[in-house]
């Protein structure tokens, strides 16, 4: 690994780990915030293992946390009727295939 991917990843694994300490400890929060770190380890976790480089931690932790938010738009009140399941499924839909190529093409 090179520096610049080390550095990228201990910045991701600082923001991924302070939202999960954020997420732990109020227990009322939005489900696309949720989503968001799930996303977030996800990546991460795909980044270590198969390898490639965290310079697409980049543009992979924005776009996941915009995809995540505008799936849970459509609600009117997301505190009632949004599920975490729910966020993630729509969020999925994008995410998923973006991944995927992210993994095979690197």
């Amino acid at each position: 690994m090179e520096i610049m991917d080390i550095i990228i990843l201990v910045v991701a694994l600082f923001f991924a780990g302070s939202w999960t300490f954020g997420l732990l400890s109020t227990p009322n929060t939005a489900p696309s915030t949720k989503v968001i770190v799930l996303y977030w380890w996800i990546e991460i976790l795909i980044a270590f293992l198969d390898g490639y480089s965290a310079l697409h931690l980049l543009w992979l932790m924005p776009l996941s946390m915009a995809v995540s938010l505008i799936s849970v738009s459509q609600y009117t009140n997301i505190w009632y009727t949004a599920s975490v399941f729910g966020v993630l499924v729509k969020s999925l839909v994008v995410l998923g295939p973006v991944i995927y190529f992210l993994i095979t093409m690197a």
